[in-house]
């Protein structure tokens, strides 16, 4: 790990090694630095001038003896040798030498659990850069697989596969969350419902299952602490637009700010803009309300009937002054929301605006990097791709994909007075209707 580490610096700054040397097996806290035969042939190649630089990965490496090890790196540095270190930077002489003698003198116990740490930890680094397993806890959705090849204690190495009995479960738990808008409450309600266990064949935690949807493992990243590896496609179960999405979903639902907030926080209900609908007049949330209102017909009978409205919360409960109605049907809002709503989505999936949108994202992109050009466009063809589907398949969909699906397009809904509707679009939408040059319909 050190080797590599100290390779991968090296290249890093543009520097070519020309020599490399390790002592095996001794203990520099042990050993004194005059009799570290490696040392002794660095000292005579710096003597030769057959290098500029020593590089270490970190100054222990040089030698833990506190009377001699300053010495060891002032005399490099006055023979002209820079000494840097991985972890720890250059070293120079001329004006730490008193920082550098405290440093070392109050080191040489407590400090060396600490360099053992930075050292673990840095191995446990490269592990996971390489896509190896660090050890601990198998994540749900994988097991462990022998690699056919053994370490240097002639362990057998186990590496991480999907086990897709569990990969199936843990698509289904991102599903309910991104496409039906379910809380981790409700997704491990649903899974006992079904009859889904966890690996101990006991009922799901919510808490496991927040742990789940936060875990970066599933799009295919391994990490350790701070540190994380690259995609490693054999291990993706996730694709990286769906755990992004429900990252932004949990971060909105925990939205201090109400007021911010466009997430519905349930998506259960007949309403199907409950979360993120607003009086025109004071601001305020419009809430469903669900009342049972009695028919007399002409022969003497009468029937019960369910009356769903979305309320004004302030207006209802005098928080605020508020001129606007306090209820309003939440059939007839809904109607006047998806009519206005698909008129836009049929202009913006018209062949000659999407022609126009992709034109001109490709040339607002020329003066970005190439990587940031072909994210952006990467993002508004899936936005494109979206918006077919949700046109083909809304009617068909039960009310909490709808509601997700709203969630995803519109930001805010204002109702005013006689059902004026104004509809404030997701940022996204909005900057296409600028390039179709279309005004948001009335």
């Amino acid at each position: 790990m050190q080797r590599k580490s100290c390779r991968d610096f090296a290249e890093r700054m543009g520097w070519t090694i020309v020599r490399e040397e390790q002592e095996n097996g001794i203990s520099g806290l042990n050993l004194s630095v005059s009799h570290q035969d490696k040392l002794v042939l660095i000292k005579k190649a710096a003597e030769k001038k057959e290098f500029d630089i020593l590089l270490v990965f970190m100054y222990d490496r040089i030698g833990r003896q506190e009377e001699e090890t300053p010495f060891a790196v002032q005399w490099f540095t006055q023979h002209g040798i820079q000494v840097w270190s991985v972890m720890e930077g250059e070293n120079s002489f001329e004006s730490h030498v008193d920082d550098l003698l405290t440093y070392i003198r109050n080191w040489k116990t407590s400090d060396e659990s600490e360099n053992t740490s930075i050292r673990t930890k840095a191995a446990q680094a490269q592990m996971i850069q390489d896509g190896r397993f660090r050890g601990g806890h198998t994540p749900y959705g994988y097991r462990l697989e022998n690699n056919g090849i053994c370490n240097k204690r002639n362990h057998p190495i186990q590496e991480l596969v999907i086990e897709e009995s569990e990969a199936e479960i843990v698509r289904l738990i991102f599903e309910l969350c991104a496409g039906y808008g379910y809380g981790r409450h409700r997704i491990a309600n649903e899974l006992r419902n079904r009859g889904l266990k966890n690996r101990k064949g006991e009922n799901w935690h919510e808490i496991t299952i927040g742990n789940m949807l936060h875990n970066v493992i599933y799009t295919g990243i391994l990490r350790s602490g701070n540190s994380f590896s690259p995609h490693f496609e054999n291990l993706r179960i996730v694709d990286q637009e769906t755990f992004d999405y429900v990252q932004y979903l949990m971060a909105e639902r925990n939205n201090s700010s109400k007021e911010l907030r466009t997430i519905p926080l349930k998506t259960s209900g007949q309403s199907i803009l409950s979360g993120n609908i607003f009086c025109g007049h004071c601001g305020g949330r419009l809430v469903q309300s669900t009342s049972k209102t009695t028919y007399h017909h002409a022969d003497g009978t009468s029937a019960t009937k369910n009356r769903v409205r979305y309320i004004c919360y302030n207006k209802a409960h005098h928080r605020e002054e508020c001129c606007g109605q306090t209820g309003y049907s939440t059939q007839r809002v809904d109607e006047l929301v998806l009519t206005q709503l698909f008129q836009l989505l049929n202009r913006i999936n018209d062949p000659a605006n999407l022609e126009a949108i992709y034109h001109r994202y490709e040339d607002t992109m020329v003066d970005l990097s190439v990587s940031k050009t072909e994210s952006q466009l990467k993002k508004i063809k899936t936005l494109m791709e979206d918006i077919d589907m949700w046109l083909r398949t809304f009617e068909i969909c039960n009310k909490e994909s709808q509601k997700m699906i709203l969630s995803r397009i519109i930001q805010k809904v204002e109702v005013f007075r006689d059902y004026q509707i104004h509809i404030i679009y997701s940022p996204e939408i909005q900057s296409i209707l600028k390039i179709i040059g279309s005004d948001e319909p009335k």
